[in-house]
């Protein structure tokens, strides 16, 4: 699938990817469809190219021979190597040179093969099947927070937009004990296996004088981020993971008066969401809506931009 600045296009011939230096080869079996990629559709980023960044796929080539054959996701940041952040402040997805698979500068999964740095590679144990693996991604984006907050048994957490991240979320959350309300517009995902620990809370419901000492917005939207600042108590913690094409305009004099933290999150570690998957604490299949092979890609992505459609999959290998 090949996005050219304005509409997106099933290109059966585009050229397989050329590998450099450390780069492994890596034949793409399924990728997800996430909202940063409908967001790409809209401007996000400027990106032109394929696009794609949630994958498992087979190693097929490459100088890490140990990696060929194997079962693999891959970290989406790809730092230059030898500035500052990659080299003295252990930040390299903060690279200001680096290249973002599907999302800057860099081929994404939306396609028979692609390319990344054998360290950003790891191995997918037999026990995760293709469709688990997938949401590896993901997956790591929500345990990002957890890195980035130390949080209380006794925090009250609220994560806004019941979309796919937001119930990841939710779900990751939950499971160190603490009280978690997913707020969204769908109660009927309230039933859905993977948010059994999870209170949901109608949109429509939350005005009703609630307050929370951390609020997460995962809802994609300006207004998911203006409803995050109502409803963090005094002295609390607004997180921030909607990454957004336009420009949402909101006074934050309300951050400054009621001393709100407000945190940034982006991607995470791969490792700890591999285990989780191997340990089966979280199966995340449930979130699935429909998988489309390739060459219907474009009707899949429609699909996905469907309000209340969670996770569509494009079958590649």
């Amino acid at each position: 699938m090949y996005f050219d600045g304005k509409k997106y296009t099933y290109k059966p011939n585009f050229p397989e990817p050329v590998t450099r230096d450390d780069e492994m080869l890596i034949q793409v079996i399924k990728s997800g469809i996430c909202n940063t990629d409908l967001e790409i559709g809209k401007g996000y980023m400027q990106f032109v190219g394929v696009p794609g960044h949630e994958f498992v796929g087979r190693v097929t080539a490459g100088t890490r021979k140990d990696l060929i054959g194997k079962r693999v996701v891959g970290e989406i940041n790809i730092p230059c190597g030898v500035c500052d952040y990659c080299v003295n402040n252990g930040e390299p997805r903060h690279c200001p040179e680096r290249q973002v698979l599907g999302i800057l500068n860099h081929q994404g999964t939306f396609a028979a093969y692609i390319t990344l740095p054998a360290q950003n590679l790891h191995p997918v144990p037999d026990t995760i099947s293709d469709e688990a693996a997938v949401f590896v991604e993901p997956l790591a984006a929500a345990l990002r927070i957890q890195e980035q907050m130390v949080f209380e048994p006794s925090d009250h957490v609220a994560v806004i937009g019941d979309g796919k991240l937001g119930i990841l979320i939710a779900a990751v959350l939950s499971l160190r004990g603490m009280k978690v309300c997913l707020i969204g517009r769908h109660p009927e995902r309230a039933g859905l296996p993977i948010l059994n620990n999870v209170q949901f809370i109608s949109e429509t419901e939350v005005s009703k004088g609630f307050k929370f000492q951390v609020v997460v917005d995962a809802s994609g939207t300006g207004e998911g981020f203006k409803l995050a600042f109502n409803l963090v108590k005094p002295c609390g913690t607004v997180i921030l993971k909607s990454t957004l094409a336009g420009v949402y305009q909101s006074s934050l004099n309300i951050a400054v008066i009621n001393e709100i933290r407000i945190v940034g999150s982006r991607c995470g570690p791969f490792m700890p969401a591999l285990q989780m998957l191997a340990d089966r604490k979280i199966d995340p299949r449930c979130l699935i809506h429909s998988e489309y092979p390739i060459e219907d890609g474009e009707k899949a992505l429609k699909v996905a931009a469907t309000p209340g459609v969670l996770k569509v999959l494009l079958k590649i290998l």
